[in-house]
C-alpha cells in the first residue's frame, strides 16, 4: 500500500508541461496539465479593472460586479499572471473582492509584456511559458483599446 505522500509525490511528478494524463489513483481525477492562454476576455476584464481601479477604487479591494468584470470567471485567472489579486483577511479569501496589481497597471499601460501562456490543474497555476504577450495581441483585432478604456464613465 502506498503512502499518501507517496501518491503525492506521483501527482507531482505527473504536473509538468508535457507530461500526458494520468488518472489519480485516489479521486481518479484526470491529472493534467493545462496551457491556459492569455486571452481576450481576461484582457478586457483587466482593462474594465484598471479604469473602474483609475476612477473610483484607487488602489482599494472592489467587488467585481462593480467594476463590471466577465461573469463568467475568466477574470479570475488573471492571478495567475499576477495582474489582479484577491483580498484575504487572515487566510481566508474575501468573496468577490479583488483589486489590479502594479504589474497588471503596468501591463495595460502597454510597459511590460507578460507570459502568453499559463500551465493550470485544478484551478492553480503550476508555471507561466517563456512566450511573452502584450495587451494588443492578447485582446486580438475586434476590440480597440483606446474604446475599452474610455467605456468606463468616471466616478467622483
Amino acid at each position: 500500500m502506498r503512502t499518501l505522500a507517496e501518491l503525492r509525490a506521483e501527482v507531482e511528478e505527473w504536473l509538468k508541461p508535457g507530461a500526458g494524463g494520468h488518472r489519480c489513483r485516489v479521486c481518479r481525477q484526470r491529472v493534467q496539465l493545462y496551457q491556459r492562454k492569455l486571452n481576450s476576455g481576461m484582457a478586457r476584464s483587466l482593462v474594465k479593472a484598471f479604469v473602474y481601479d483609475r476612477d473610483v477604487a484607487h488602489g482599494e479591494y472592489f467587488h467585481f460586479r462593480e467594476a463590471k468584470l466577465q461573469q463568467n470567471q475568466e477574470y479570475a485567472k488573471l492571478e495567475y499572471w499576477g495582474l489582479l489579486e484577491r483580498q484575504f483577511r487572515g487566510t481566508t479569501e474575501v468573496r468577490g473582492q479583488w483589486r489590479i496589481t502594479q504589474r497588471g497597471r503596468q501591463f495595460v499601460r502597454r510597459r511590460i509584456e507578460v507570459p502568453r501562456w499559463a500551465w493550470c490543474y485544478n484551478n492553480h497555476c503550476y508555471g507561466l511559458s517563456d512566450e511573452m504577450t502584450t495587451l494588443r495581441q492578447a485582446l486580438g483585432d475586434r476590440f480597440d483599446l483606446e474604446e475599452l478604456l474610455a467605456s468606463v464613465p468616471r466616478e467622483g
